[in-house]
């Protein structure tokens, strides 16, 4: 029945991602304390999430639900692929006018020619997963204008990368960070 439900609520997901017009400002240190609070599921392992947010008083336009419900998604996998005792990591920063999402794992990466498939409705991996978890992920993120990717990670694992466009205000800084991936992830991690 579980398995069932959530099927149900990654279709509603999917679903109202590609009708969604409703936007708000959103700040993205308002979205990871969200995302931390309400997208660990209960029994993923004892995994800690380690955040190291680097991207300032940044805002996004768009859906706060949709958004949590798109990073809670990759940081509920990264648990779930990784060993008991290991520390996710989630990284923000600015880059040429987006803010960068990185969820980086310790679990078994994914593979070079399944690096696109994982994002196709119903294609799973897994004999309990329903195969839309990295789709709504993916439908979410193009909805507000982003993208979303997976490579490996430097430490075995897998890193999936998420850009969306910064809103822009009055105490944005032009142009963003120029921080990189594995310095954001390294930055304020135990």
């Amino acid at each position: 029945m579980r398995h069932l439900d959530r099927l149900i609520n990654d279709m509603l997901r999917y679903a109202r991602a590609e009708h969604d017009d409703e936007g708000e400002r959103v700040p993205v240190s308002l979205l990871i304390q969200r995302v931390l609070e309400n997208s660990v599921s209960p029994g993923t392992g004892a995994a800690r999430v380690a955040v190291a947010n680097h991207s300032g008083s940044a805002e996004l336009i768009g859906n706060a639900g949709l958004l949590v419900s798109a990073l809670g998604n990759l940081i509920d996998n990264a648990i779930r692929v990784s060993p008991s005792d290991a520390v996710v990591r989630l990284g923000a920063y600015r880059k040429g006018g987006d803010v960068v999402f990185a969820v980086a794992d310790d679990g078994p990466g994914v593979p070079p020619a399944l690096r696109e498939r994982i994002f196709e409705p119903f294609f799973t991996t897994r004999s309990d997963g329903t195969g839309l978890g990295l789709a709504v992920v993916r439908s979410v993120i193009s909805a507000h204008g982003g993208s979303v990717a997976v490579a490996q990670s430097s430490d075995a694992g897998a890193v999936f990368e998420i850009r969306l466009p910064e809103a822009r205000s009055a105490t944005a800084l032009p142009g963003g960070g120029s921080v990189r991936l594995h310095e954001a992830l390294a930055m304020g991690v135990a």
